[in-house]
């Protein structure tokens, strides 16, 4: 929802400021901390299962990020 109509950084900067509007980008990272936390810290056995499987495809994920990149690197 726009509520401001600039093209102005200045004036978006102000505003964020005056009514704490937050980036897009913090208010993801701060939500993906919020859940981590919340399922490491449940008693939960459905939870813990989802938090492992969760970390397993993080680590999937960068090490195939970073053989990627040194494939890009080594070609």
């Amino acid at each position: 929802m726009k509520v401001f109509r600039t093209s102005s950084t200045e004036i978006v900067k102000q505003c964020q400021e005056y009514f704490a509007f937050e980036i897009p980008s913090l208010l993801w990272a701060k939500r993906v901390n919020k859940f981590e936390n919340k399922l490491k810290n449940t008693d939960n056995l459905f939870y813990k299962k989802i938090v492992v499987i969760y970390l397993l495809i993080l680590l999937i994920h960068v090490i195939l990020t970073s053989c990627h990149v040194c494939i890009l690197l080594t070609s």
